[in-house]
């Protein structure tokens, strides 16, 4: 101790070095082996509230509160005899006076010829940046079940919306088709124009049928709910190919698949968008969907052969398709990457676990 104090002694005889370690605002203190405080500038006094004079001489843990000295000053003593001192961290601590502050520390070990290895350590004081970043956080999450209450309630809405189109619209031009038919089969041989306009009729109701299995489809397929999944993708996959002309294969897991309706409709809605995205901007004219199971990874992959998206769009702010697949993934504890790559197609891969961290609890 007396040889490092005479040391500081000799260091702080140069004006710039005193002027300079006088004007940090950072707090820097220097410590032993044993976490003794050996030396520390006013910034850290200020950062832990006590003097220079109560500082010096005794374990820099002193200056936390009781409940957390023994933790931390073990951890020291233990990096310092293996040399494994973190250098870079950010913590919550309580203070002696229990005021609770977020610091982070940047450790230096230096050797000092004659004297034992110290460890010089730089204190920044981010509390209100932490505090501001937890906040962010939680409103950041507060956000996200918000949306994702807000997409359970539209799913709600076009299962309802479906189902009303179905049997409502769907009974009427049933039973349109039925009168349609009697009505043609009473008019006699004389009556041909009459027939004609009846046969006309009737194809526009078939097409009426059409469209309103097509919206049904669109809103919510019936294939989700009742075959699960798996039979969904591929079910889309055929209804893609014969809508675009695209040609596209479809590799699938074969075993039983177990999931929440929630994480049913978030897989197959950024799939859905996935092979909108295709249609729409990639010029390709073959697409391979694969979906399996790694593990507890669901993992599914639309590779296509257009042009290739460019980082800009996948970046661009106006990219809200991209933005909510990774939104829906994410609130899963699930992950999109999106790769394109000039001339040659671009790739979507998608990763979420069968059981997130809310479902294993």
């Amino acid at each position: 101790m007396l040889d490092f104090d005479k040391y500081i002694d000799s260091v702080f005889e140069n004006d710039f070095f005193r002027i300079f370690w006088n004007s940090l605002t950072d707090g820097v203190r220097i410590t032993d082996q044993e976490g003794n405080v050996l030396h520390a500038n006013d910034a850290y006094c200020s950062l832990i509230d006590k003097s220079r004079e109560e500082v010096l001489g005794i374990p820099y843990t002193d200056l936390y509160h009781p409940k957390i000295r023994s933790e931390i000053l073990n951890m020291y003593q233990r990096n310092f005899r293996l040399d494994q001192m973190n250098t870079h961290f950010q913590r919550e601590l309580i203070l002696w006076n229990g005021r609770k502050v977020w610091y982070e520390f940047f450790n230096y070990p230096v050797n000092i010829e004659g004297i034992e290895k110290v460890i010089l350590c730089v204190v920044k004081n981010i509390t209100t940046y932490k505090r501001e970043e937890i906040e962010h956080s939680k409103t950041a999450a507060r956000l996200r079940s918000l949306a994702a209450h807000q997409q359970t309630v539209r799913e709600e809405e076009r299962t309802s919306i479906a189902r009303e189109i179905h049997d409502e619209l769907g009974q009427v031009l049933t039973v349109l088709k039925i009168q349609n038919s009697l009505v043609g089969k009473k008019l006699g041989a004389d009556q041909q124009d009459l027939k004609e306009k009846i046969e006309r009729a009737e194809t526009m109701i078939d097409a009426a049928v059409d469209s309103v299995q097509k919206i049904c489809s669109k809103l919510r397929p019936g294939v989700l709910d009742n075959l699960g999944l798996v039979a969904a993708i591929e079910w889309q996959c055929e209804e893609f190919e014969k809508s675009t002309n695209i040609v596209t294969t479809c590799n699938t897991f074969k075993g039983e698949l177990k999931l929440r309706p929630q994480k049913v409709t978030a897989i197959y809605r950024i799939f859905q968008e996935a092979l909108t995205n295709v249609a729409r901007h990639s010029g390709a004219t073959k697409v391979d969907v694969d979906f399996i199971v790694h593990g507890n990874n669901l993992s599914l992959e639309v590779r296509d052969n257009g042009t290739g998206i460019t980082d800009s769009r996948i970046e661009g702010r106006t990219s809200h398709g991209l933005i909510g697949m990774k939104e829906r993934a994410l609130l899963f504890s699930g992950e999109v990457e999106i790769l394109g790559e000039a001339g040659k197609g671009t790739t979507v891969k998608v990763r979420i676990p069968k059981k997130d961290n809310r479902e294993l609890l």
